[in-house]
């Protein structure tokens, strides 16, 4: 197989939970000489701040890149814990931008409570006829915490 820089997707996301993925796109980056204007996404899933860091040095050095272009922390887990060291690595150039993923109906309490404080720049979440819970507790708090133009 051939692989060139105008065969590979401009947006690439990783995960932990993708095993060894990291090193096949770090590899594939280096060898294909690319970064801009490739879309580098990852996400970490640990509870623990001391393991969010490092799977977020990790992700960075396996891609052999030194900016993530969004980081996201899954299903929310720990993400007290990594909010800091987010808000860190955006100030420092590290991340672009944050998000937090996969907010199950039913779980709506918390992301609401994380966009009014501004922990992270994209939430998304399921809003359909069928699933109304989003509109009652998450509309609202965007509406309030949106830029003013």
């Amino acid at each position: 197989m051939t692989l060139s820089a105008a065969t590979v997707e401009q947006y690439i996301e990783t995960s932990p939970m993708y095993g060894g993925y990291w090193r096949v796109v770090g590899g594939l980056i280096e060898e294909l000489q690319l970064r801009l204007p490739v879309f580098m996404a990852t996400r970490g899933w640990t509870p623990e701040h001391s393991q969010g860091i490092d799977q977020m040095n990790d992700s960075s050095r396996k891609m052999r890149v030194s900016v993530i272009d969004l980081m996201q922390v899954h299903n929310l887990v720990g993400w007290r814990n990594h909010a800091k060291s987010l808000h860190h690595r955006k100030q420092h150039g590290e991340v672009h931008s944050t998000i937090t993923t996969q907010h199950p109906s039913g779980a709506y309490v918390e992301p609401g409570n994380i966009m009014k404080r501004r922990h992270v720049d994209f939430m998304p979440f399921n809003y359909s006829i069928a699933e109304r819970e989003a509109e009652q507790r998450l509309l609202h708090a965007a509406l309030h915490t949106a830029p003013q133009s």
